[in-house]
């Protein structure tokens, strides 16, 4: 039986790690979650995953997971696997990740499947990443779900032109708002 994989993507302090948390807190049964986190991000937020009764976390800073450690992926998803027997194992990769060699490398695993990419639209800082970002604008046109983070801190008008920007590079993905990282797991 092959566990299924979620990548997160977008930019550091999208929200990402908020999101993940509070889906795992919706789930009714206890779950048992494993997450490569391939970021560092802030401290309190990575402090209450560590707090996790059903989240084991590794991280893996040396380096980005699409590119200088893309062939060390399979084998800390395997530990994982061998070691926490994970019923789901999500990927929360760098801001500067690009999701499309992460999803061939996991291709190459029999043991996993990946079940969607999510990226994590900063709606109060999108305006400062959009244009500087090959990556933002690759990671909003290669997934399967786009979360406006942050989107109730921002005037409707700023609102507006962000999800302008991200239909003009990706039209046909479902896109969900939040304010406070809470989706439906």
């Amino acid at each position: 039986m092959q566990t299924p994989v979620t990548i997160f993507g977008g930019y550091l302090g999208s929200g990402k790690t908020t999101i993940i948390l509070n889906a795992i807190k919706q789930f009714k049964e206890p779950v048992n979650f494993a997450m490569i986190k391939n970021e560092y991000g802030d401290t309190n937020v990575d402090a209450q995953l560590a707090a996790n009764a059903n989240l084991k976390v590794k991280e893996v800073i040396n380096g980005c997971l699409c590119c200088v450690l893309v062939g060390e992926l399979n084998r800390g998803i395997n530990e994982l696997l061998d070691t926490v027997k994970p019923e789901r194992i999500i990927i929360e990769v760098s801001g500067n990740a690009l999701p499309f060699p992460i999803i061939l490398e996991l291709k190459k695993n029999p043991r996993v499947y990946v079940d969607g990419v999510i990226v994590v639209v900063d709606c109060v800082n999108f305006e400062k990443v959009k244009d500087k970002s090959y990556v933002a604008r690759d990671q909003a046109k290669h997934t399967d779900l786009i979360v406006f983070n942050k989107a109730g801190l921002v005037d409707e008008n700023k609102l507006y032109h962000v999800k302008e920007e991200i239909n003009e590079l990706n039209p046909d993905t479902v896109k969900l708002e939040t304010t406070d990282g809470v989706i439906d797991p």
